[in-house]
């Protein structure tokens, strides 16, 4: 499966959160990879914070 190139997301206001919130790594997965993903699909995610290990 191809990731979708272009998922329009405001990369700005998600790197302000994740400097907030201590997040080192943000990865999106589920429909939010594939061609038919659209405004009203889900979106999944998976944040690790700095210190995890």
């Amino acid at each position: 499966m191809k990731p979708k190139k272009n998922l329009n997301l405001p990369k700005e206001k998600i790197a302000e959160f994740c400097l907030k919130n201590h997040i080192r790594q943000l990865s999106l997965f589920s429909s939010a990879i594939q061609d038919d993903f659209t405004r009203e699909s889900d979106l999944s995610a998976v944040a690790l914070k700095k210190g995890f290990r």
